[in-house]
C-alpha cells in the first residue's frame, strides 16, 4: 500500500466538502500517526485531507458516499485499547444530540459547566443552614496582657 501526500486541510465550508467530513474521536494520537489514520480510512474511498488534533481526527473523503461507509465501518471498532467514536461530521449522532455546550472558552476549560453541573446534581440537592447553629465569629478575640506601666 502506497501512502499518498494528503493535505492537512479539512475545515472547507463547501456543503459537498462538509458532507463528505468525518470526525474520529476517542483516538490514542500520542500512538497513533496520521500514517495509521490513512491506513484505517483509505479501504472506505479516496482522501483529501486528515488533519489530526490532540485526541481526535478529522478525515476529509472526496465522496459524500465513502464518508458513510467509513462511518458505519469503523464506529466503536477498538484501535490501541481506545473505541473510536466515528460519525460524520454535518450530522451528530441521535443519541447524544443533547450533549453539545455552548459556551465553552477557548482555552477548553468550561469551569462554569462543571461547576453547574455539580452542584446540580441530585445527590447533593441544594444547601440548607442548619436551625440551631449560631453564627460563629469570624476572628478570635486578642487576649490583653496587663502592661507593665499599669503595675508600677
Amino acid at each position: 500500500m502506497k501512502m499518498s501526500k494528503l493535505s492537512n486541510q479539512t475545515n472547507s465550508q463547501d456543503p459537498q466538502a462538509v458532507n463528505s467530513r468525518v470526525f474520529v474521536g476517542n483516538l490514542n494520537t500520542f500512538q497513533c500517526s496520521k500514517t495509521d489514520v490513512e491506513r484505517m480510512f483509505q479501504r472506505y474511498g479516496r482522501l483529501a485531507g486528515i488533519s489530526m488534533h490532540k485526541g481526535y481526527a478529522f478525515v476529509q473523503f472526496t465522496n459524500p458516499f465513502d464518508a458513510r461507509n467509513a462511518c458505519h465501518g469503523e464506529d466503536g471498532r477498538t484501535v490501541l485499547s481506545q473505541t473510536l467514536d466515528v460519525n460524520m461530521v454535518a450530522e451528530p449522532k441521535p443519541h447524544q444530540t443533547g450533549r453539545k455546550r455552548q459556551n465553552k472558552s477557548k482555552t477548553g476549560n468550561d469551569w462554569d459547566y462543571y461547576y453547574d453541573s455539580y452542584y446540580a446534581s441530585t445527590l447533593f440537592g441544594p444547601i440548607q443552614a442548619q436551625p440551631n447553629s449560631a453564627p460563629r465569629p469570624l476572628k478570635r478575640q486578642r487576649l490583653m496582657a496587663p502592661s507593665r506601666l499599669a503595675l508600677t
